[in-house]
């Protein structure tokens, strides 16, 4: 006689399945933040590096950078900024237009833009060129009261230590400290970072989406 096949297992298949339409998520929010008590502006400051000689920013120079990314409404809205102070630009033999657009970005974006003035003979300026303020690190100032900068190399640990009052800095001024320069748009950070941590909340319940087509279980 023969047996009856055991269908046991399928219906725990089918209680698992039941199980994983019935799963739920929750979200949790934490409690509402004064706006003139806790903010994360207060705890930043200008720390002289203990090995290094230099100031640290008090806002990360390569999170200012990628905050550029966070969206397409800020990033182009700074494009439109800079583009706007081109059209003023007069040339003229001193600074060239790819210097200047680079310089007025470098400000919109740190708070801050550095030119290096090259000289001749005579001792006269010839010509301005810019320095990418991302690297860019202010020392202390010497005995006579000359500001000194130094540029960090985009690979290693080298740098290039400039003689002091050469480097021309035209920054973004801050009640805070006059260090560093600092970008007028740093109130709109948790904006960004939130909304950015909104698109990535939704796109994981995207792909955990069974109707979508790169769903896994």
């Amino acid at each position: 006689m023969a047996r009856k096949p055991d269908r046991q297992p399928k219906k725990k298949q089918l209680s698992t399945r039941h199980e994983r339409k019935s799963r739920s998520f929750g979200i949790e929010f934490g409690e509402p933040e004064q706006v003139l008590s806790g903010s994360l502006l207060d705890s930043l400051g200008n720390i002289l590096h203990p090995y290094n000689g230099y100031y640290e920013p008090p806002i990360s120079r390569a999170g200012l950078s990628r905050m550029r990314h966070a969206n397409a409404h800020h990033g182009s809205c700074l494009i439109f900024r800079r583009n706007m102070l081109c059209n003023f630009f007069v040339e003229n033999p001193y600074l060239s237009i790819s210097d200047f657009k680079a310089a007025v970005l470098d400000y919109l974006v740190f708070g801050e833009a550095h030119f290096l003035p090259h000289y001749n003979f005579f001792g006269e300026v010839t010509r301005l060129s810019h320095l990418p303020t991302l690297n860019m690190r202010r020392m202390p100032d010497t005995e006579a009261g000359l500001e000194q900068y130094l540029m960090l190399e985009p690979v290693g640990v080298s740098r290039t230590v400039f003689e002091p009052g050469t480097v021309i800095r035209a920054a973004e001024y801050d009640t805070g400290q006059q260090i560093y320069g600092v970008p007028d748009w740093r109130n709109q950070y948790w904006f960004a970072w939130r909304l950015q941590k909104c698109r990535c909340f939704g796109l994981r319940r995207l792909l955990s989406n069974p109707c979508f087509p790169t769903y896994r279980q």
